[in-house]
């Protein structure tokens, strides 16, 4: 029987098992998947401690929101996936029925992109959490386009699997991105991930140095995942016309955090984890297509 990792108590890593499952033929609108890689993120370990949106299903709870693999077995009403073919699984299943932390899964076959060539399975596990979130910071919300040379963006939260991602994209759109950090020790790593400046926002002064990276223009776009202190100057650095992009789910209510909106600026915009076609779409999407089209260079 193939394994699957699954909890069946709210905590840390140390809650998840492998067990042996049979796992049954899919079902309608769905395939079967051998895995050979998987992604894991920080949202997998607020679902696992019970701190994200989606409750999980204690106990036996699937855990594992993203991977690759090869199709094994295609359900009834499957018409666009057949055996053989190497697949991504998105985020955008229902976690508390699927999980790609196993050696064996079914999921549903809207959940699908082919991966490709060229594209290794570690590679394309990985790829959908972190740059389908960027991508939809970037040019879903902040409407940045391959004619974007000449603008900038401030990454917040810059040394998470997402700002890496939001450097690469960025630079592919022609765009300059400005990283923060608020220690001098990931200066040297963030330029290394594609990170055009980097501020440290414990020994500069954020507004000044955006205003002389700018040239007092302003940024075009400010991504923040933080959602702390810096939001303030983030936004009193915003360009005319600027949009700033809150991602995650950072807010709270009750969290004591001012959601701006209607800026004299520019415009608002929250909530963007991940910017997928939604659960239950007959196929890929032209948006998850733009996504992969982008960060190879093809967009």
């Amino acid at each position: 029987m193939p394994m699957t990792a699954q909890f069946d108590s709210l905590g840390g890593p140390e809650q998840i098992k492998l067990v042996d499952r049979d796992i049954s033929p899919p079902g309608a609108g769905e395939v079967q998947v051998r895995m050979r890689a998987a992604g894991l993120n920080r949202a997998e370990l607020l679902y696992l401690a019970g701190q994200y949106l989606v409750e999980p299903p204690i106990p036996a709870a699937p855990l594992g929101a993203e991977g690759a693999g090869e199709i094994v077995a295609v359900g009834p009403e499957v018409r666009n996936h057949a055996v053989g073919e190497r697949v991504c699984v998105l985020p955008m299943m229902d976690w508390a029925k699927y999980g790609t932390l196993a050696e064996v899964v079914n999921v549903p076959a809207a959940a699908l992109e082919q991966i490709p060539d060229g594209v290794s399975f570690e590679d394309a596990a990985a790829f959908w959490m972190a740059y389908a979130t960027a991508y939809g910071m970037i040019v879903q919300a902040g409407e940045m386009t391959a004619n974007a040379a000449g603008k900038t963006a401030l990454i917040t939260g810059a040394s998470s699997s997402v700002g890496t991602a939001a450097f690469q994209i960025l630079r592919q759109l022609r765009a300059r991105s400005i990283a923060t950090t608020r220690t001098s020790l990931k200066v040297s790593a963030l330029k290394q991930a594609g990170a055009d400046h980097v501020i440290v926002s414990q020994e500069e002064d954020m507004v000044e140095r955006l205003a002389e990276i700018t040239k007092g223009k302003g940024v075009d776009l400010v991504c923040d995942s933080v959602i702390g202190e810096m939001i303030a100057p983030a936004a009193d650095a915003l360009a005319a016309e600027g949009t700033m992009v809150l991602m995650g789910f950072s807010i709270r209510p009750g969290s004591g955090v001012a959601v701006l909106s209607d800026t004299d600026k520019g415009n608002y915009n929250q909530g963007i984890s991940p910017c997928l076609a939604p659960s239950g779409s007959p196929g890929p999407s032209q948006s998850n297509r733009g996504v992969f089209d982008t960060a190879l260079g093809e967009g």
